[in-house]
C-alpha cells in the first residue's frame, strides 16, 4: 500500500447519529473535510489521531495499523506521527513558545525530514513571539503557534481542525499561503476542515464531505463540492476555475482567463505600496501573473440574457448552455445551470422571468456577474 494511502473502516455511535465510514484515498496532497455542524469532522479526525476509539472497525495509513478492534490494537497517540491542530490551540502553559516548539521537535528528533525549527518560525512569523508564555499570546498567535507545534514534531500527516476560526482576513491569507507552501516544499499530506468555503477552495486539491456520519462525495475539490451543491449554504454557488491574466492596479481589478472567456475580479486590500510596483512589473508580491485561481460565484449574483448586452455597467459576461433547471418548491425562483467552457455556472431567477425568456435545456444565453460581489475570491 502506498504510504499515504488512509484506509477506514470504522464505525462508531455517536450522540446525534451513527458514523459508519468505508473509504480509501490517496493522502498525497491537501485534502478538504467538509460537511455541516455534527456530520463527524473532528471524531474522524480524533480516530485518526488516536483520541477516540472507533466502536468496531479498521484504520490503516499506508503500512501502519493505526486501529485495529477485532484484534485489539489501538496505537498509541505518540506513536502515530500524526500531527494535529485544535481550533483551540494547546499548548504546555509553563514553558515559552521557544521551549514549546524545541520540546516538540525533541520528540522527533530521530525523524527524517527535509525542514527545520527555524523555516517553521520564519514562516509563520513566530519569531517576535519565542520569549512569550501562551498566556500572553493573542488567539491569532496562539493559532500560528499551534501550526508550528504540529509542524516540529515532523508528522507524517497533519490533521487540521478548523484552526484559523475568528482570525482577521488577512492573517488567514498568510497562513493559508504558508500551509500550502509548506506541503509543495516537504510533500506533507494535510486533512483540513474547515466551514469557510474560501479556505479551502484556497488551499486544498481534494474533498471529503461528509454528512450524517457517511461520506457523501469525495475527489477534487471542484467536482465534489459543485456536485455536493452546498447544501450547507442557504443559496447554490458555483466554483470557476482560471487563471491570473493581467493586473490593472489604477482600478484595483484583475483579469482571469476562463476557457469561456475573461473575468474583470476586485482585488481586495492591496497595500498602498503595491500599487506602483503591480503598475511596473504587472506582479506584487501578492498577485502573481499566471496564478492559478478559483472564484466562486452566488447563484443570485448571476443575470441571464438572451442577447449579448451592450451599454451595461456589468463587465462580466460569459457565454453559456443550459444544462439543467431546477424549480425551487414553494419558492418564486428558479435555479438554471449553465455549462460555460467546461464548467457550470449556477444563476437564480425568477420563475416569471425563466417563463418569460422562454428557456429551455440546450438554449444558449449570456450569464451577467456582478464584479463587485467577488468580495470572497482570494488568491
Amino acid at each position: 500500500m502506498s504510504a499515504n494511502r488512509l484506509a477506514l473502516q470504522i464505525a462508531k455511535s455517536l450522540p446525534e447519529f451513527h458514523l459508519d465510514i468505508r473509504h480509501e484515498l490517496d493522502l498525497t496532497g491537501i485534502t478538504a473535510l467538509f460537511g455541516p455542524s455534527g456530520s463527524g469532522k473532528t471524531s474522524l479526525l480524533h480516530m485518526l489521531a488516536g483520541l477516540e476509539r472507533p466502536d468496531q472497525g479498521k484504520i490503516t495509513l499506508g503500512d501502519t495499523v493505526l486501529c485495529d478492534t477485532a484484534l485489539r490494537q489501538h496505537l498509541p497517540v505518540h506513536q502515530r506521527r500524526i500531527g494535529i491542530v485544535f481550533q483551540d490551540a494547546r499548548l504546555l502553559p509553563h514553558l515559552t513558545v521557544q521551549q514549546n516548539l524545541e520540546y516538540a521537535e525533541r520528540r522527533h528528533k530521530k525523524t527524517e525530514h527535509t525542514y527545520r525549527l527555524k523555516d517553521i518560525s520564519e514562516g509563520l512569523e513566530l519569531n517576535p513571539l519565542l520569549a512569550r508564555r501562551p498566556d500572553e499570546l493573542s488567539g491569532g498567535e496562539r493559532a500560528r503557534v499551534a501550526i508550528g507545534l504540529a509542524l516540529a514534531c515532523r508528522p507524517r500527516l497533519l490533521l487540521l481542525d478548523e484552526p484559523l476560526s475568528g482570525l482577521d482576513h488577512v492573517r488567514k491569507q498568510k497562513i493559508l499561503a504558508f500551509l500550502k507552501a509548506f506541503h509543495l516544499r516537504t510533500g506533507l499530506p494535510m486533512l483540513y476542515v474547515s466551514h469557510d468555503m474560501d479556505e479551502l477552495i484556497n488551499l486544498a486539491e481534494h474533498a471529503i464531505i461528509l454528512k450524517s456520519g457517511k461520506i457523501v462525495e469525495s475527489g477534487p475539490l471542484i467536482a465534489a463540492l459543485n456536485q455536493y451543491g452546498f447544501e450547507a449554504e442557504t443559496a447554490p454557488k458555483s466554483i470557476l476555475s482560471g487563471t491570473i491574466e493581467s493586473v490593472e492596479p489604477r482600478h484595483y481589478l484583475m483579469t482571469v482567463r476562463l476557457e469561456a472567456g475573461v473575468l474583470k475580479l476586485p482585488i481586495h486590500k492591496m497595500p498602498q505600496d503595491e500599487v506602483s510596483s503591480v503598475a511596473n512589473s504587472a506582479a506584487s508580491k501578492t498577485i502573481k501573473i499566471g496564478t492559478p485561481l478559483h472564484i466562486r460565484i452566488a447563484a443570485e449574483d448571476v443575470a441571464l440574457a438572451l442577447d449579448p448586452p451592450i451599454g451595461l455597467s456589468l463587465q462580466n459576461i460569459l457565454k453559456g448552455q443550459i444544462e439543467n433547471i431546477q424549480p425551487i418548491a414553494a419558492s418564486a425562483m428558479t435555479d438554471i445551470t449553465l455549462s460555460t467552457g467546461g464548467q457550470n455556472l449556477t444563476a437564480r431567477i425568477t420563475k416569471a422571468a425563466f417563463e418569460n425568456m422562454a428557456l429551455h435545456k440546450g438554449m444558449e444565453v449570456y450569464a451577467l456577474i456582478k464584479t463587485a460581489r467577488f468580495a470572497q475570491t482570494e488568491l
